[in-house]
């Protein structure tokens, strides 16, 4: 039925309990056909009916709409204090605002033929609810206020969510948004505004339900008196009336709402009849596969970002089962794996059936993993910690129906999801059923609950490491949310353990077996955007995949093997899962492409095929500042120059810990010395406000391992007082880290005495004030000549400068200068995350320039001081 017949049905049910409830039922007969019959004109109701339609019409012609919207309103006023209901004006006007701002951020404005749809709308709720309380008052006066508040109390739930959607996100709802809101359920939705709510939205939604709540009260002390027959039945003809005119659908909100659902419904429908049609055997397909007892096992993860992974280079030791696992040469660790979508279901229908970004396939219509296993003579398992069933079926419950065998650990249903138990449940019904010896080949699908919000609520409490807020040293000066990082941290490391522990299991298996991990999707979590559609950052699709193989496995499959190594750093989408899956399992089937599975030497996504959001987003866009970073940095590996062009100003070991495990060998840091003699040391930062209070020690610590070819240290405050004490320092580290070869130590001092650190065995480099470029030709030949007598001086193998001076140092400098002298130079305004950096290299005479031997450019990373 519609929503126009449920409004139909309550006015009749109110009719008839008004009916039942009067004493004199010959007169409430009498009424009700007066108001049937006749026109009721002594009733200000008519007058107001007849306004409203006018006003329709006359409003869309005349410039003065607003004036008559507005005595529209006063007609409304004078009927409802005609009923003795005035409060309820109040009520109709926050409903009205409610869903009018919700239009207006959706549309972008308002046509007045909408406002006059919602004006209508809010007045038939308004007259509905006034029905309903002369009812209640009746038969049960008690229920008036509890029963008005949560008829108030829903109907605002749409407009206020949809408000608060657009505070938090800067963005509206949309059918994607709309259709993840139908996939999850109420205390998922209750975890998310938990997880991403605010002062100011909290603040908008008790504005909103506090005030109906308290016109509520107040109206039912006010109201003594009952409606009488006459009136009951006009107002109920008005309301239906209004119903006639079909506005719900016309109210912008509403319809996306009707869209969506009708559109999810038909769609999870027509995937229910395509699986039944597969396991009825009515659609033709071959898939074969050797009889034996190999085992595959596909973990699928939840709302995991591989940057908050320590195996991935994340600050954190957030995966050291992992970390220590990839250290064994155990796991596969695959390093541009990205989602193909945002939200579960859209990513998982891909991942699992043979539709994908590139064919375009609808994936209702599609065969799914789970067919082609079954096909081949599997037995397939799926073990699951997320809810089996929400208040809408989804695409994923509806294909993990098609499993021979099926475990759901979580077994709430219906709109209530609050996790019943951790993951380590799912890793031991996994342990539990391999404790019978494997007969035939098998597959298991495991679905964690991982990381999925409210973050604090996937661990046990001995898993609450990270407690502490953030400091400076590690994650910069940035101002982050840090117990909402804490509590994700916290299930990133729980997710290690289950993960490990679901391998370890695997392990015990004596034959060929493979384990597969992924997640779905990720998280902005730095940002605390969540994995939103309508609000999209490129975080949101970086995810992990890791792969492990049995001894067994690799001695059958050598060159499956091969080609997973090989591939492991080319970029993958997750929806190419189901070809991975079916190399993997070495199934022979018509349905399966070798170029979308990194297990087959003819794998290759191209960087132009590379898309999110299915389809609606490129991974090389020039925003995807991750894409062209290891780009980049791939190139100048390629060319032999990572120790040429390096990051600057790398302050933090967030940062540090970044540009390490994405291939950077060199870099720069700002340091100030402190203290003397035995007790000094070096402080990173960049002076006054921008110190870490982190000694330089701690850095060497992080890089010793990683062939670090220079140290660039730019030491803000070496003078002639401590210039021994420097010097001490850097030969007590030398003994430790073998800095000599490394270091270029930069100093803006005039002493002679800055030779000795030269003369040490150290590489000096004398720093220029960018400002000399200001300076005329005569200026600059005198500025000139100071530096090359300072040089000489001090005798430094370097001079440092702003790349905005090298014309300077090739014009007047450098015909001063001994040719053995080199040149180290910035330009801030580079960045590697920058599409055309090469480009812009290429185009720089100072990279041309052999005698330049290192140029340090901006590296956007998430932890800058």
């Amino acid at each position: 039925m519609t929503t126009e017949s449920y409004i139909i049905i309550l006015i009749l049910t109110l009719l008839v309990a008004k009916y039942l409830i009067s004493t004199n039922k010959k007169a409430q007969i009498l009424a009700l056909k007066k108001s049937l019959f006749t026109l009721p004109s002594i009733h200000q109701s008519s007058v107001f009916l007849f306004a409203v339609v006018s006003a329709m019409w006359i409003g869309e012609q005349v410039i003065g709409s607003a004036l008559i919207i507005g005595f529209s309103w006063v007609l409304f006023k004078k009927l409802c204090k005609s009923l003795t209901y005035e409060w309820m004006l109040g009520w109709s006007f926050i409903i009205f605002l409610a869903f009018f701002l919700a239009s207006y951020l959706g549309m972008k404005g308002v046509p007045n033929e909408t406002i006059w749809f919602i004006m209508l709308f809010s007045w038939g709720l308004t007259l509905i609810l006034i029905l309903m309380i002369d009812v209640l008052k009746k038969l049960a006066s008690w229920l008036v206020i509890p029963i008005t508040l949560l008829y108030s109390w829903l109907i605002l739930a749409l407009p206020l969510n949809y408000l608060t959607y657009f505070l938090t996100f800067h963005t509206t709802l949309n059918v994607g948004q709309i259709n993840a809101i139908f996939q999850t359920t109420f205390s998922e939705s209750f975890e998310f505004l938990q997880e991403h709510g605010s002062f100011i939205n909290t603040l908008i939604v008790l504005l909103f339900l506090g005030s109906v709540s308290i016109l509520v009260v107040i109206q039912n002390k006010k109201q003594t008196q009952s409606i009488s027959g006459n009136t009951f039945g006009t107002l109920a003809m008005v309301i239906l009336f209004i119903t006639s005119l079909n506005i719900i659908p016309k109210i912008p909100i509403i319809d996306l709402v009707l869209t969506s659902m009708d559109k999810y419904e038909t769609e999870v429908k027509e995937f229910r009849r395509e699986l039944e049609k597969r396991k009825a055997g009515d659609i033709n397909f071959t898939a074969t596969k050797k009889d034996g007892n190999e085992l595959l096992i596909v973990i699928i993860g939840e709302s995991l970002n591989k940057n908050n992974m320590g195996v991935y280079g994340y600050l954190r030791n957030t995966t050291p089962h992992l970390a220590k696992m990839e250290h064994d040469s155990l796991l596969i660790k695959y390093d541009q794996a990205f989602s193909n979508h945002v939200h579960t279901v859209p990513t998982l229908t891909f991942a699992l059936t043979e539709a994908n970004q590139i064919n375009q396939m609808a994936y209702n219509t599609s065969l799914s993993i789970l067919d082609i296993h079954e096909q081949a003579g599997y037995d397939t398992y799926w073990i699951s910690n997320q809810v089996a069933i929400g208040g809408w079926d989804n695409p994923v419950s509806v294909l993990a129906e098609r499993a021979d065998f099926r475990f759901n650990l979580n077994n709430n249903i219906g709109l209530n999801t609050h996790t019943n138990v951790y993951d380590i449940q799912v890793a031991n019904k996994l342990k539990a059923i391999l404790e019978k010896p494997i007969t035939k080949n098998t597959v298991i699908y495991v679905h964690l609950m991982g990381s999925h919000g409210l973050y604090k609520n996937r661990y046990p409490e001995t898993y609450k490491v990270f407690r502490e807020p953030f400091n400076t040293k590690d994650f910069g000066s940035k101002n982050y949310w840090y117990q909402h990082i804490n509590e994700y941290d916290n299930s990133v490391l729980y997710n290690d353990f289950i993960v490990s522990e679901i391998v370890k299991t695997a392990s015990s298996h004596n034959g060929n077996t493979a384990c597969i991990y992924f997640s779905d999707h990720s998280e902005d979590i730095l940002e605390n955007n969540g994995h939103d559609e309508g609000n999209f950052t490129y975080p949101m699709a970086q995810i992990p995949m890791l792969a492990w193989f049995s001894d067994s496995y690799k001695n059958t499959y050598p060159d499956k093997i091969s080609a997973i190594n090989k591939h492991k750093n080319d970029l993958f989408s997750n929806g190419f899962i189901y070809d991975f899956l079916i190399g993997v399992s070495d199934i022979k089937t018509a349905h399966y492409n070798p170029a979308h599975d990194p297990s087959s030497d003819s794998y290759f996504l191209s960087p132009t095929d590379s898309y999110t959001l299915h389809g609606k987003k490129k991974m090389d866009a020039n925003e995807n500042y991750f894409y062209h970073e290891k780009l980049n940095l791939n190139t100048l590996k390629e060319r032999g120059e990572l120790s040429r062009v390096f990051p600057h100003r790398t302050n933090t070991t967030g940062a540090l810990k970044t540009i390490l495990y994405n291939g950077c060998n060199s870099f720069e840091l700002d340091l100030v010395f402190k203290g003397m003699g035995d007790t000094s040391y070096f402080e990173v930062g960049h002076g006054e406000n921008e110190m870490t209070g982190m000694k330089f020690e701690e850095m060497l610590r992080i890089s010793k391992d990683y062939g670090i070819q220079k140290i660039w240290l730019d030491i803000k405050n070496i003078n002639e007082q401590n210039l021994s004490s420097v010097l001490h320092r850097l030969l007590t580290l030398d003994k430790t880290y073998n800095l000599k070869p490394k270091l270029i130590v930069e100093t803006s001092m005039t002493s002679e005495a800055f030779a000795t650190i030269r003369a040490s065995g150290f590489h000096t480099s004398y720093y220029l004030p960018t400002h000399y470029q200001e300076l005329d030709d005569a200026g600059k030949a005198k500025v000139a000549n100071e530096i090359a007598q300072q040089v000489r001086l001090q005798k430094v193998g370097a001079v440092s400068f702003d790349f905005a001076l090298y014309p300077f140092v090739k014009k007047f400098i450098e015909p001063q200068l001994d040719s053995a002298i080199v040149y180290h130079t910035w330009n801030v305004t580079m960045g590697f995350e920058q599409p055309d950096l090469m480009q812009k290299l290429a185009n720089s005479a100072y990279y041309q320039d052999p005698r330049v031997k290192t140029i340090l450019i901006k590296y956007k990373n998430d932890f800058e001081l």
